[in-house]
């Protein structure tokens, strides 16, 4: 059962190849007036799409697969073609199907061990930043700009401008991207905001970065992988 499992997680991050287009040439009309055609306006925002999907499932294929060279990748490619074309597979898929686990089991380890490494770097160097206080559960508060005022408590609810981060500086999710504050009751977010914000005042800035029991664990969300490390550039807005 676990063997069906795991080959059963490597196979849903199979990526799809997508097609790429020329961006299609505009047509000249008058002196600063262009048209597009909307017929290929419409297939290179399909390619485009398609491209950004392949792109994003590929993330996810690298984060438990060590694709060492380009050889390697155009076999991988090869195996997705012939599955998204529906041609036969071009090798008998049961007979490697445990040569397939033991790919995927390995490279996890290598490259959760080497995740580990990077993380404990980083917690080591931020708990040596100036203005930053550490809290239960390892929870880091870089203090960037002190506000005024009473801070929150759990039973507040928080208006806040938030960015949030990996460690790699991949953006997982950020009302300062969409343009609009958020609202949170405090005891309806990840422990280590709940805990957090309770050392902030309205008006302040800081960085929160939540060690993984602080935040999602052992859990995957979207892009954000088990374990991860979270870091949330915070401005609080307001405390209701």
């Amino acid at each position: 059962m676990k063997k069906l499992l795991v080959l059963g997680l490597l196979l849903t991050h199979i990526a799809v190849l997508a097609q790429t287009s020329a961006v299609p040439a505009n047509t000249e009309v008058s002196a600063g007036e262009e048209v597009v055609d909307p017929v290929l306006k419409e297939q290179e925002e399909k390619a485009k799409t398609l491209y950004s999907l392949g792109y994003l499932m590929v993330e996810s294929v690298k984060s438990n697969l060590i694709i060492e060279d380009e050889n390697e990748y155009k076999y991988i490619s090869q195996g997705m073609r012939d599955n998204l074309m529906n041609n036969p597979s071009q090798t008998d898929i049961n007979q490697y199907k445990p040569l397939i686990i033991k790919r995927y089991e390995e490279d996890t380890k290598k490259i959760t061990a080497k995740r580990d490494e990077e993380k404990k770097k980083f917690l080591a160097a931020a708990k040596k930043e100036r203005n930053t206080k550490e809290l239960e559960g390892g929870i880091l508060v870089h203090t960037i700009t002190k506000g005024k005022g009473n801070a929150p408590t759990p039973e507040n609810t928080v208006k806040v401008n938030y960015h949030g981060t990996l460690i790699n500086g991949t953006v997982f999710d950020s009302s300062v991207l969409r343009g609009e504050p958020a609202e949170f009751p405090l005891t309806g977010v990840i422990p280590c905001w709940t805990k957090g914000l309770q050392e902030m005042r309205p008006g302040g800035k800081a960085k929160l970065i939540c060690p993984p029991e602080t935040a999602y664990g052992n859990r995957q969300r979207g892009i954000i992988l088990p374990n991860s490390v979270l870091i949330f550039e915070i401005e609080l807005l307001e405390v209701k």
